[in-house]
């Protein structure tokens, strides 16, 4: 399955895109995920997740509203 995933990023991207084991290697330390990020996100689950989504658009605005509504001590 992978195999099949990643000849179709190469068939659409061709050597231009990044990841496991692809043409261009995730640079280690990457600015794009830091450990703002991932503390970012593990409060926005947990505080979505309390309650199960309902729908897309449910998740999307409760995503919305966490993020919106972060407490000025927590930034």
């Amino acid at each position: 399955m992978a195999g099949l995933f990643r000849q179709k990023l190469n068939e659409m991207f061709g050597v231009h895109w990044i990841g496991r084991g692809g043409p261009q290697s995730w640079p280690p330390r990457s600015p794009d995920l830091t450990s703002l990020d991932s503390f970012l996100w593990e409060f926005v689950k947990q505080h979505v997740s309390q309650i199960e989504p309902t729908s897309i658009d449910d998740l999307k605005q409760r995503i919305t509203h966490i993020i919106q509504h972060i407490p000025h001590a927590t930034l």
